[in-house]
């Protein structure tokens, strides 16, 4: 998921060479991050591709224990799902219309024809998925490859496609083949929407786990352990609940869902007005993916925070957290995109001078319990919220309505979202940055295990797709507990 220049210049720091570029960077972006960085870069180049962004994928590893960030992905992306709006899924008729297809199942990737274009964009070490796959297989595909890619080097005016070679290719290929977000924006025809060519499922749709919670007796928590209580806030009225409610810290700022629009500067400043009366703390948020786009509108914003005076930056890349260290001095705290699992990522991160960290969400109570209680970090635990199981670039909204944010740019502000087989619905967000969320079928919430948690340093309450009373109820919920 290395996706911008500053991460690369991080992470030469620390001796890396090479860097793996974000599958969803199109080879114009991979030229121009080459350009400024002059690293080695890896690129995908064949076999089998997910909908998600690399490494910010949940969905495996939190309903099945079975990370796709270690291997084990069970493919919950190559599942059946419906389409619809949001409200409507409510409608079992609605619902009984609306035809089962494979809508996240990308055809596999295949850049043969584009070998000249991906060198010339300044693409290093060609990547080949051979995972799953036989020997025969992978052999003659990394004969042909080999082939292609020396005959290029040793001759590329005169180099042509040897339609022999693409042949035996396109006659062995499993899901269809496609380009993905190298060459143009993918879109259904890059979809294997009918599932017929599948090699293999890995799991099927089941209902996520249900939560059934009695408190018999309340739990005193020692003053002395008390976690901060943090909230991520999607607009002003959101935070002023919150403040309002009993938090400590306000994380405002970052990806906002539509039909909300980005905070602004003078929202900051407000925002910063509030917290101060009400005694808590005011933490900028940053976009979880920042390309070039991102980081430049983040210069802007870090320039300008003197006139906000926030208490700290929560970053969620370490393109970001450079950008901030560099442009500001202010504290700084890293999200759950870190995936901090273990207490020498939670020290590194402190030596690079982070304030706190958050625990991954796969993590299982008890190793989060050891991460808080060995890590010299200050630990944060998210205990509730809309959690996002992945991050598409890849517009369903547009494929699914056949509409274009230039013809009708309402379509583009509704909620949608997808039902699987096992009828659990899946919303879908889309961010001011054209990036679709999607969310779990199921809220997160740890309620039930707030006291044993009572050594983190802060809990932190996810509250980006709720309304501003509901966030608010549940700030006072868990103030109280």
């Amino acid at each position: 998921n290395t996706h911008n220049a500053l991460m690369i210049e991080k992470f030469r720091q620390y001796g890396i060479s090479r860097g793996v570029a974000s599958r969803e960077m199109s080879l114009s972006e991979i030229r121009l991050l080459k350009q400024k960085t002059g690293i080695e870069l890896e690129y995908f180049v064949h076999g089998d591709m997910c909908i998600a962004e690399g490494g910010q994928c949940l969905h495996s590893g939190v309903v099945f224990g079975n990370s796709s960030n270690r291997g084990r992905c069970m493919k919950a992306c190559r599942w059946q799902y419906k389409f619809g709006e949001e409200t409507k899924l409510a409608d079992p008729e609605f619902i009984a219309k609306q035809p089962f297809s494979y809508k996240m199942a990308l055809k596999d990737m295949c850049m043969y024809r584009a070998l000249p274009e991906l060198i010339q964009s300044g693409v290093y070490s060609f990547k080949i998925e051979g995972r799953m796959r036989d020997a025969a297989f992978v052999s003659r595909l990394v004969s042909i490859y080999r082939h292609a890619i020396d005959r290029y080097i040793a001759d590329p005016t005169g180099y042509s496609i040897n339609e022999d070679d693409w042949q035996q290719l396109y006659d062995s290929k499993v899901r269809g083949f496609s380009t993905c977000f190298a060459i143009n924006k993918p879109t259904y025809k890059d979809i294997g929407l009918t599932g017929k060519n599948e090699p293999r499922f890995f799991s099927k749709a089941v209902p996520e786990a249900a939560l059934e919670y009695k408190v018999d007796t309340p739990v005193k928590t020692p003053q002395q352990n008390k976690p901060k209580l943090a909230v991520r806030c999607a607009s002003l009225q959101h935070l002023k609940e919150a403040c309002a409610n009993g938090a400590d810290i306000v994380y405002a700022g970052g990806d906002v869902y539509q039909p909300l629009v980005p905070w602004t500067l003078d929202d900051l400043i407000q925002a910063r007005k509030i917290t101060a009366g009400a005694g808590c703390k005011l933490v900028i948020s940053t976009p979880r993916i920042t390309r070039t786009r991102e980081l430049s509108e983040l210069e802007q914003l870090f320039t300008n925070l003197g006139e906000v005076n926030p208490d700290g930056i929560l970053v969620h890349n370490m393109g970001a957290f450079l950008l901030a260290k560099k442009i500001t001095k202010l504290p700084i705290y890293c999200g759950t995109s870190f995936s901090l699992f273990n207490c020498n990522t939670a020290a590194l991160l402190k030596s690079e001078g982070a304030v706190q960290a958050a625990a991954s969400l796969e993590l299982p109570h008890k190793q989060v319990l050891e991460l808080i209680h060995n890590s010299t970090l200050p630990i944060e635990v998210v205990v509730h919220g809309s959690i996002e199981a992945m991050i598409c670039d890849f517009d369903f909204i547009a494929e699914e309505t056949g509409k274009s944010q230039l013809s009708d740019p309402a379509a583009f502000k509704k909620h949608y979202a997808f039902i699987d087989a096992a009828n659990e619905i899946h919303s879908i967000r889309r961010t001011q940055y054209d990036s679709n969320r999607i969310l779990f079928a199921h809220d997160l919430c740890l309620l039930a295990y707030l006291p044993s948690l009572a050594g983190a340093a802060s809990v932190c309450i996810e509250a980006q797709d709720y309304t501003p009373e509901y966030t608010g109820r549940l700030v006072n919920i868990y103030r109280q507990l």
